[in-house]
């Protein structure tokens, strides 16, 4: 959040989703929005710094590293083996970075893309975009122009295998993309606000939602097993809850 703190969630049992800890990174401001985790590892952005912390063990996070770079201004991130893709919606580019060495992370690449984002996800060599004009795919081995669209517009998503899983106004929907040029979409769940975020944990999606004045922000979590018709399992009302002694 804007505090400069990162809230650690047990969804060990999805119908009763409890916090854990809340960690604080040290620093404030332009946080919210501008962090990832991947592979135990939290990639934070605040003021021209990228910062990559341990937080394998979450209760006991590392000291940041810190990498500066140019003013991104609340980047999205994806993370593909070792290499962190940094989308920055003002450039309307994608920055790619190797961090497989630790303390010597370093930028190898960059390609451009849609201006203004609001979600964003690399998998293999694809790229996946949402923005209130649509989904956009692609190619990342020749990203000139995108290889495919959807008129849906998109707030969060999250990708898994042929499956993109997406926030659509109030909506939980599931595009089929086996056919990049021509996404599907396969399933759709009603969510009780709008979807800020969206993330896959195996069978599990935990989406965050909010209403349009940033009230009421929920964290559900669903069972998307069948992709066709995602169940809610559970729910955590984040602004209300207290933290644990």
């Amino acid at each position: 959040n804007l505090f400069g703190t990162i809230d650690v969630v047990d969804v060990s049992t999805p119908s009763s989703p409890s916090l854990v800890k809340r960690i604080d990174l040290g620093f404030r401001g332009g946080v919210r929005s501008s962090y990832y985790i991947a592979g135990g590892t939290l990639f934070a952005y605040s003021k021209a710094v990228l910062h990559f912390i341990d937080v394998s063990t979450p209760s006991v996070p590392g000291p940041p590293r810190k990498m500066y770079t140019k003013n991104f201004d609340n980047p999205l991130f994806s993370v593909v083996g070792s290499h962190l893709y940094v989308y920055y919606g003002g450039g309307a580019s994608v920055t790619i970075i190797d961090f497989s060495i630790r303390g010597s992370e370093r930028q190898i690449g960059t390609f451009g893309v849609i201006f203004w984002a609001t979600s964003f996800s690399v998998s293999g060599n694809t790229a996946y975009l949402g923005s209130k004009d649509g989904l956009y795919i692609y190619d990342i081995t020749r990203p000139s122009t995108p290889v495919g669209s959807s008129l849906n517009a998109v707030s969060a998503l999250s990708v898994s295998g042929t499956k993109v899983f997406a926030g659509v106004l109030r909506s939980l929907v599931v595009f089929d993309v086996s056919d990049p040029s021509s996404p599907q979409p396969v399933g759709d769940y009603s969510t009780r606000d709008y979807m800020i975020n969206l993330e896959l944990l195996g069978s599990m999606a935990v989406v965050t939602t909010t209403q349009q004045d940033l009230s009421n922000l929920t964290m559900q979590t669903y069972d998307v097993r069948d992709a066709s018709s995602p169940q809610e399992l559970g729910s955590l009302l984040v602004n209300d809850y207290r933290v644990p002694a």
